[in-house]
């Protein structure tokens, strides 16, 4: 995993926001706009005590095993045994080929809080409690995540990765 190190947040404070505006936005502090409790407004309703400390545009991919099946494989021959029936002769198995890739499930807006990773999507919202997050690594298109129970999954961002990185790491580690 990447060592994070950089902008020190104080998890639900007014400065950790302005820090956040000021390195990824390029922004002033005096032009973000921020609640009274120091968490950025979204348009989601979050639950009581929750702040939201990140909001972008993402991608949710899983990891899954897509299988196939190979019913016949060698050597055959065809013969006929009536005028419109044939036979076949050769060796018969099936075979199961799995491979196991990310797949790309959802697109929408994500939203990470001092109490969860909440994703926004098209077909479905997903939220997943920091308490089932054993851990994260940063990659050069997200964010992977590593849960207790279910399949692992990616967060692809666009931009504004290490930012993102920087509060999951402080959420985690508080």
């Amino acid at each position: 995993m990447k060592k994070l190190t950089g902008l020190g947040l104080l998890l639900g404070g007014a400065a950790a926001v302005f820090e956040i505006a000021k390195k990824v936005r390029g922004k002033s502090s005096e032009s973000v706009s921020t609640n009274s409790d120091g968490s950025l407004p979204v348009g989601v309703n979050l639950h009581p005590g929750e702040q939201c400390h990140f909001f972008h545009v993402a991608e949710w991919w899983e990891e899954r095993t897509r299988s196939r099946d190979v019913t016949y494989a060698g050597a055959s021959y065809r013969y006929p045994l009536t005028k419109h029936w044939r036979a076949r002769a050769g060796r018969f198995r099936v075979v199961t080929e799995a491979n196991i890739g990310w797949t790309v499930l959802d697109s929408g807006r994500l939203y990470i809080t001092n109490k969860r990773v909440l994703f926004v999507g098209q077909r479905k919202t997903h939220a997943v409690p920091f308490s089932k997050i054993v851990d994260f690594t940063l990659t050069t298109k997200g964010i992977a995540f590593d849960r207790e129970s279910g399949s692992r999954f990616f967060l692809r961002l666009d931009s504004d990765r290490e930012a993102a990185a920087e509060v999951v790491h402080n959420v985690l580690h508080a």
